[in-house]
């Protein structure tokens, strides 16, 4: 299994966007699950909006930086390969 890993902050649109562009992609054929960590957005991602995408959504208390939120994604992963985006 494929965990793909993102990692939000204040980057709506982008997050939407790359959401799309699994959900359309090839990876259909792949067992796969997509993890998102928000790093204290100032407008988080809802888990309603993100319903169709299938998200394991993590809202973090407070900014962590990129490589803790990061690790705090692949700690939540099950995959035995990862993809950072």
């Amino acid at each position: 299994m494929l965990s793909i890993i993102i990692i939000n902050y204040n980057s709506l649109d982008h997050l939407n966007k790359n959401l799309d562009s699994i959900y359309n992609s090839d990876l259909n054929d792949l067992k796969y699950e997509i993890i998102v960590v928000d790093n204290n957005s100032i407008v988080k991602p809802s888990k309603d909006a993100l319903f169709k995408f299938n998200v394991n959504l993590f809202l973090l208390d407070k900014n962590i930086g990129y490589s803790k939120a990061l690790n705090y994604g692949i700690n939540k992963s099950i995959g035995s390969h990862l993809l950072a985006l």
